[in-house]
C-alpha cells in the first residue's frame, strides 16, 4: 500500500508560490485532494512538488475515492 505521494500538478485556483507555507500545503491536500486530515502524517512542499505522507491507512481507505484519486494524480517514481 502506497503511503508516500508526490504531487506535481495542481488544481486551478491554487498558487504554487503559496505552498511555502505548511498550512497552505495541508489545506490543499484536504480541500483540493479530499484527503482526510487524520490520514495526513506529513505534507511539505519542495522543488519537486508536494510530498505527502499518509498514516493509519486501512483496507477501506485503499478503495475510497480520495485515495484512488490521489493515486491517479500523483507522480510515480
Amino acid at each position: 500500500m502506497e503511503t508516500f505521494f508526490l504531487i506535481t500538478s495542481f488544481e486551478d485556483g491554487w498558487r504554487e508560490e503559496e505552498f511555502i507555507y505548511d498550512e497552505v500545503v495541508c489545506d490543499y491536500c484536504i480541500d483540493a485532494l479530499d484527503v482526510p486530515e487524520e490520514k495526513i502524517e506529513d505534507a511539505t512542499y519542495s522543488a519537486e512538488g508536494i510530498e505527502l505522507s499518509l498514516c493509519s491507512l486501512t483496507k477501506e481507505d485503499l478503495i475510497d475515492d480520495w485515495y484512488v484519486n490521489l493515486y491517479k494524480v500523483s507522480s510515480k517514481s
